[in-house]
């Protein structure tokens, strides 16, 4: 597949082979390059692939998954995401030879050496090499000339403003990023980034940039290929799942969500953040006993709330912490249980069954 993806972006298209074994059923996929593939239409639109390499072979349409980028001078090929930087490059690539040609005559774009003597061919060329053997290369930058003969060096030096060398060349990097649909932060162009947006720059490759070549792949794999496994639903699909998840607290925010929500299981959850099997219980869709259909809303048995007529059902008094927590504190300080009760007796003589009943409760704890 980095192949495939490689060769499609810098060519625009590329064909895989498909392999069939005697039953014409696919068994595999082989590259063909698209530099060694010949493409032939017969008047009847019939088309044959012909491979260029070795083995020089000829190829039905049925046995070829082609996948071509859109081409406006023809649909029988498809044209590379290059073709319109070929100007970009060009001039990329001039601006980086100027620069090697530039620190390879110790950085300077020329040199007038002016005498008033006159001097031939061999005269010219002997001052050349004998001011070039002392200034020129990088290796002599800072050294220090001598000049014989009222011999005069004046450099004819452009700054890199004059130039426009640095703009021209940030201008190229700009124009390829917007060509390949790439944001500049993405490939470390920080001219205009900040740490808060490098995430969503990164994101964004997968999600603006990654998806749609992404998509295409898939969209040819499943017609071409997918289409063959009678009726069969097959489709190719690439998992972009753990480039796109974001950081942990978004992450556990988000599957909280889906849990609660009933949407996601909790084992479907656990191998995001790497934890193991949590058992059958795991395997359960779980939702809030408070949410119920719309359609259930009114019928008998099911309210949501209570009736205004229907009187509260009765509610079981709670136990009698408040007793619980004096007979411990007396315990606490010395006294048995005997001694607490009767204490908090005559503290409270109307609350006889609150105590006793607070007893048993601390008696049943102790057992």
């Amino acid at each position: 597949w980095l192949w495939l993806a490689a060769t499609y972006e810098i060519n625009g298209e590329a064909y895989l082979i498909k392999l069939r074994d005697d039953r014409r059923r696919i068994i595999g996929l082989v590259p063909m390059h698209p530099a060694q593939t010949k493409i032939h239409r017969d008047k009847d639109g019939t088309v044959t692939y012909q491979f260029l390499g070795h083995p020089n072979q000829e190829f039905a349409g049925d046995d070829i998954v082609p996948f071509r980028a859109f081409d406006p001078f023809g649909a029988m090929r498809g044209m590379s995401r290059l073709e319109p930087l070929r100007s970009t490059l060009m001039n990329e690539d001039s601006a980086r030879r100027a620069t090697a040609s530039w620190w390879r005559n110790m950085g300077r774009p020329s040199m007038v050496l002016q005498t008033e003597k006159k001097l031939g061919p061999e005269g010219r060329q002997r001052v050349q090499e004998a001011f070039r053997a002392v200034a020129g290369g990088s290796s002599n930058a800072g050294g220090i000339i001598v000049l014989e003969d009222d011999l005069k060096a004046t450099p004819m030096q452009l700054s890199a403003e004059e130039m426009q060398y640095i703009e021209s060349r940030r201008l190229n990097r700009e124009e390829v990023c917007a060509v390949f649909d790439i944001p500049p932060n993405a490939v470390h162009i920080l001219d205009h980034g900040t740490y808060s947006n490098m995430e969503q720059g990164l994101q964004s490759v997968y999600r603006d940039t990654m998806a749609p070549r992404i998509t295409f792949l898939e969209s040819v794999l499943n017609w071409y290929v997918g289409s063959e496994f009678n009726g069969q639903k097959r489709l190719a699909r690439f998992n972009m799942s753990d480039v796109l998840r974001g950081d942990f607290e978004k992450q556990a925010a988000a599957w909280t969500q889906l849990v609660n929500a009933g949407i996601a299981k909790p084992s479907e959850a656990r191998p995001t953040f790497d934890l193991g099997d949590a058992g059958p219980m795991a395997d359960k869709l779980y939702a809030h006993s408070a949410i119920q259909p719309l359609e259930k809303r009114d019928q008998p048995g099911q309210p949501l709330l209570p009736h205004p007529d229907q009187p509260a059902p009765e509610i079981d008094a709670a136990p009698p912490v408040k007793f619980m927590r004096d007979i411990g504190g007396l315990i606490g300080r010395g006294k048995s249980i005997q001694d607490a009760a009767r204490t908090l007796l005559d503290k409270h003589p109307g609350e006889e069954d609150a105590i006793r009943r607070a007893c048993e409760l601390i008696i049943e704890r102790q057992i």
